[in-house]
């Protein structure tokens, strides 16, 4: 995003270019990391409009640090594409791994990127604002938590 929080597709645009002589009709350049939604499919626009037949897909990051391997084989993979071909692509890029596939359409992928990453944020952030508020008043948060998560499956996350 600019300094007026629009998105910038500056960097995506300069790696295509940059990417442009190496570009083929038939391929598919798959973004994996949060883009603003609508990004995907004005890249494969672009491509089209340059004469090339190039598919785009989206198969947004959802692995955690330290984590990417193991996660790699466990976590299901969100697969999208600007056509068959690019969703093809997407599918046989991930199929070996032996994970679930959830086919979106782009914009949908785009967004339920940002929903995750949103969510994830918010939970973060919660638990850091109990964990101040509970050792500001010199109580143990982790006295608290197992207390609440105990047998409670509701609290299962928190």
């Amino acid at each position: 995003v600019d300094e007026h929080l629009n998105p910038d597709l500056s960097v995506v645009a300069e790696g295509v270019r940059q990417l442009r002589p190496s570009l083929r009709d038939g391929q598919t350049l798959m973004l994996r990391s949060a883009v603003a939604p609508g990004s995907s499919a004005r890249l494969a626009a672009a491509l089209a409009a340059e004469g090339l037949d190039v598919g785009v897909s989206f198969c947004g990051e959802r692995l955690a640090e330290g984590q990417r391997v193991r996660e790699l084989l466990e976590v299901p993979q969100i697969v999208s594409g600007s056509g068959a071909r690019a969703l093809w692509h997407a599918q046989v890029l991930f199929a070996p791994l032996g994970v679930d596939l959830v086919e979106l359409e782009l914009l949908e992928a785009e967004v339920a990127q940002l929903f995750l990453n949103a969510w994830r944020y918010v939970a973060f952030g919660t638990a850091n604002q109990f964990y101040h508020i509970a050792t500001s008043k010199g109580l143990n948060f982790a006295r608290i938590r197992a207390a609440i998560a105990h047998r409670y499956p509701r609290a299962a996350g928190f």
